[in-house]
């Protein structure tokens, strides 16, 4: 689900200098941009280009069919497709956050019910969802952050946006009750145990329990009470803790032997799941 080249060099001639740029932990490109008024000219891009506004602007579109108008307003989020040449001009400086999303992104999620045919009525119009927001801004903080939580989060952050997405275009997923069989949730554990330090991703997961990632995500939730993404979370820092429990590693030893490359990020969690930073956890265990 890595970002096709071919757009991220178009992109980046017209508003590199203007912008800051990291990858989400699944490699898609994202960026902060401030930028003055400017005419942008894309090549046509292989992916769809999420931009959320973060700065009122009035700008003029083209996807191939005729040039409209339209006020961006702060919080709502604009779909460019891919496979068409789109040329944009804005009024005044701009101030966006820009994803690159890949373009098959509906159609490996369409056992959720998702269809590519309706999502083209969000060419032509700024689209306002909070949920969309959360998500875009949780993918932002964790990807300059080192992406902390890992190609898990990533994951589903993007399986999550595209049926927002589909949501925001009028399409109603098909919604699958029920858990994991217990030989899927042992199946599912042992791969997370072993991937501890070195990773796991949430399509190795779904296939190793045999269904798709939205299935795997919704079932996963109904079994274990909490997402994919906080479970992991959880069993690294127990094990961190079990390491320094033995008093034979250090602090950063243990982060990275769980699998985090970040020691503040990972103090923030150690925080936020035993309520009390690592050295002070491990004070109170002598």
């Amino acid at each position: 689900m890595t970002a096709s080249g071919s757009s991220r060099p178009a992109l980046l001639d017209r508003i590199g200098r203007f912008a800051v740029e990291t990858r989400t932990a699944s490699g898609q490109t994202a960026l902060h941009v401030r930028q003055p008024p400017l005419d942008l000219w894309s090549s046509t891009p292989d992916d769809f280009i999420l931009v959320e506004t973060l700065k009122p602007v009035r700008a003029t579109i083209d996807f191939g069919e005729g040039r409209f108008d339209t006020d961006f307003l702060p919080g709502e989020v604009g779909l460019n497709p891919p496979q068409r040449e789109v040329y944009c001009r804005a009024s005044a400086w701009q101030e966006f956050r820009l994803f690159v999303l890949p373009a098959d992104i509906f159609s490996r999620h369409a056992d959720a019910g998702l269809r590519t045919d309706s999502v083209s009525a969000l060419y032509r119009r700024g689209i306002r969802s909070d949920w969309i927001s959360m998500i875009l801004s949780r993918l932002w903080t964790e990807s300059r952050h080192g992406n902390p939580h890992g190609a898990v989060f990533a994951q589903a952050a993007e399986a999550m946006l595209a049926l927002a997405l589909a949501d925001a275009a009028g399409q109603s997923p098909v919604i699958h009750r029920g858990g994991l069989t217990p030989r899927q949730m042992k199946d599912a554990v042992a791969r997370i145990e072993a991937g501890l330090q070195s990773g796991v991703t949430l399509a190795d997961l779904a296939a190793g329990a045999g269904l798709s990632v939205w299935h795997f995500s919704r079932a996963f939730s109904a079994t274990a009470g909490v997402t994919v993404t906080e479970f992991i979370t959880r069993r690294r820092i127990d094990e961190a803790r079990r390491l320094l429990a033995t008093g034979r590693v250090s602090v950063l030893d243990a982060a990275l032997a769980t699998g985090f490359s970040s020691p503040s990020h990972f103090a923030k969690l150690f925080r936020r799941h035993t309520g009390h930073s690592p050295r002070d956890w491990l004070r109170a265990q002598r």
